[in-house]
């Protein structure tokens, strides 16, 4: 697992403890937490692409924010 990240998607939905994976050269994708040994939330394939690539650029940006951080 790359990281775990909460999401409004707007002011009446959010998501909360989605999972952002990849496996080796696959395409990272988004994974919504399970609830009573059942996915809480599913997405369409674009959707969760469009997601992915939200949440790996954000981690980019922190990890880089993190790298150039002067103590």
């Amino acid at each position: 697992m790359l990281a775990r990240f909460d999401l409004e998607l707007n002011q009446h939905i959010r998501l909360f403890n989605l999972a952002l994976r990849q496996r080796g050269d696959e395409p990272a994708h988004v994974m919504a937490p399970n609830a009573f040994q059942e996915r809480t939330a599913g997405f369409s394939a674009s959707f969760n692409k469009a997601l992915a690539e939200l949440a790996l650029n954000s981690l980019v940006e922190l990890q880089t924010e993190n790298d150039t951080r002067k103590y």
